[in-house]
Order: C-alpha cells, then structure tokens, then sequence
C-alpha cells in the first residue's frame, strides 16, 4: 500500500517515530546529520536495539566521478559495438563519450543528488557502530549503462555478453582496488545496543 508524503525540509523537522526507525532504504546522501541525530535520540530513548539496512550510493558527490573512472568507462564505451550504445531516451542518438558533469550542472538539474554520497559512512561512524558495509559495484557501471542498459537484452544478439564482460571488468577493477564500490549495503547499530 502506498501512503502520500508531504515534501518537507528534513533538516529542520522533528521526528517522532519512537520506532527508533527513519529509513529501511536509500537515499539517506540527501539528509545526513539530523535525521541521524534525531533517529539516535530515538533509539536512546526506546531502548531498542534495531538494527539499520541502508542501501546506498556512496561514490563521488555530486557524481564528480574519478579521472581513473572516466577513462575506464570511455574505454569500455568504445569496445561495444554502436548499436548498443544507441540512446534509449533518443534512439537517432548514439552515447560517444562520457564527461564529468560539473558541479554546478548537477546542483541545478537535482539539487538533492549525491549531495555528500562520498560523506555517508564517515557520518555514519559519527553517531552509530557500523556492523558491515558491502559494496556491490557501481563505479563503472552506473554512469556508463546510463541511457544505454535497455540495449542489452536477448534480442540483440551477443548483447547479454558484451554486458558480461562489463560486470567482469568493474568485478576486476574493484578486486584490484583500482576503483572502489559506488554502492553499499550498510548495516548500523545504535552505539548504546
């Protein structure tokens, strides 16, 4: 069941959940320190001893990807043949090159994006006893299959393996650690539990 939201200032709102529970989900880079302090206070006060599943972007803020992942990423485009990196939002169009958006293009297009994604498990650490973080990829692969995943499917033939020897790539990379993970599973704890 769905329920309605209204849109609020999450910094400056008091929370009342008693529940000892803000999120079960992602997107915690768009309001970091009061809510965490709030949901701390909570867990004090309740004396529960939750545990916390967040599912994160923790790359770069704002999307301002590493000159090694740009590079990475560029190369990797070029080996795909060009049909699949016909644009799914503009199939006349065809994805040439990946660039570092700037900053101030993010801040305009969304201003909510990736805020402090890079800020998350430090602030985290801050107010709870962090269990495990689990990265599951992402630095290559987010912003290069942007507007492009679509293509990889059954019927384009050979498709499904070029998408292989992608996650193959980014699995390496990471194993090598010549990039890290851009997405995380973190499990947190109140620091009193």
């Amino acid at each position: 069941m769905f329920k309605l939201f209204s849109r609020k200032n999450l910094e400056r709102i008091k929370y009342v959940w008693g529940s000892g529970r803000i999120w079960g989900g992602s997107q915690v880079q768009h309001w970091l320190e009061h809510p965490l302090v709030q949901e701390r206070i909570n867990l004090k006060v309740s004396g529960t001893a939750r545990l916390n599943r967040l599912d994160e972007f923790i790359g770069p803020s704002r999307f301002q990807w590493t000159d090694a992942q740009i590079q990475t990423m560029n190369e990797q485009l070029q080996q795909l043949p060009k049909h699949l990196r016909r644009l799914i939002s503009d199939q006349s169009k065809f994805k040439e090159r990946i660039v570092r958006k700037t900053v101030a293009y993010m801040a305009a297009a969304d201003p909510s994006e990736a805020v402090r994604s890079l800020e998350i498990v430090p602030l985290l650490a801050q107010y709870f006893r962090i269990l495990e973080v689990k990265g599951y990829g992402g630095a290559i692969l987010h912003e290069l299959l942007y507007d492009i995943a679509g293509n990889f499917c059954e019927e384009h033939t050979g498709s499904l393996d070029y998408l292989r020897r992608l996650f193959e790539t980014e699995d390496q990379l990471t194993a090598s650690q010549k990039i890290r993970d851009d997405f995380a599973v973190i499990i947190v704890r109140s620091r009193e539990a």
